[in-house]
């Protein structure tokens, strides 16, 4: 199954044509993420320019104006239900829980993040009784880096490093094999659960990806105690979705 990935896509998502009929972290943001993903901005092969992708990987022809099929795509999609899976005893990663990583923090992560210190999040990774668990995840929010960078370009997409999962004293316990919130044209999931103790000890990453390939996920991540550090049994991404 071909599938178009991080970094065979370069234009850069633009939400301002459609930014009025969506509200912030509205019950379908999801239309935000998939109408900015205009088909034209799509590799070859991927899906014809008249062409448009929903959540349930049905195509449907559009014909018109990219911006009359910015605004269909929304009120299309906002009638679908959403998509994002839900496991049992699993927390899904939200954006809110995210915020401006503090310059000490930034200054311990590996040099290439230096280069993008001004747009380093870190997202607590709650407990169960809705207190942190001392481990986080760091990423680089890649819109507002561009929009600061390039606010009148469509730039290539960048060798963003992969996001980190820290540990309370600040130590890289594990490596996420994705940028999140979002990676090119894909958005990943990131669901963190069985707990024990305080330690969320298995990260799960489900990925929406518009393009021909459709959806997919990787192996989980799990706790090894002995090693203090999450480890994978594979980084290749998996067609399809996960396996309840």
């Amino acid at each position: 199954m071909v599938r178009w990935g991080p970094g065979q896509i370069d234009n850069q998502l633009d939400t301002s044509k459609i930014s009025a009929f969506v509200s912030p972290g509205g019950p379908h943001v999801d239309a935000l993420r998939w109408a900015t993903i205009r088909s034209h901005e799509l590799p070859p092969g991927s899906m014809k320019r008249s062409e448009a992708t929903t959540r349930k990987g049905i195509l449907r022809p559009i014909r018109g104006r990219a911006v009359f099929l910015e605004i269909l795509l929304i009120i299309l999609i906002s009638s679908v239900p959403g998509h994002t899976a839900s496991y049992p005893g699993f927390e899904l990663l939200q954006e809110s829980q995210c915020s401006k990583a503090d310059a000490y923090l930034v200054s311990t992560l590996p040099t290439q993040w230096q280069k993008y210190a001004l747009f380093v999040k870190s997202c607590e990774l709650m407990g169960k009784a809705g207190s942190p668990s001392g481990f986080q995840i760091v990423s680089v929010w890649v819109d507002e880096y561009f929009q600061e960078k390039y606010p009148r370009q469509h730039p290539r997409w960048e060798p963003f490093p992969k996001a980190l999962i820290l540990d309370s004293h600040l130590k890289v316990v594990g490596t996420l094999p994705v940028v999140y919130p979002r990676d090119d044209i894909t958005f990943p999931d990131v669901f963190y659960g069985r707990w024990i103790t305080n330690v969320p000890t298995e990260i799960r990453i489900d990925v929406e990806n518009p393009a021909e390939g459709g959806d997919y996920y990787y192996a989980a991540l799990v706790w090894d105690e002995s090693s203090h550090s999450y480890r994978s049994h594979g980084t290749e991404a998996i067609d399809g979705t996960r396996p309840r």
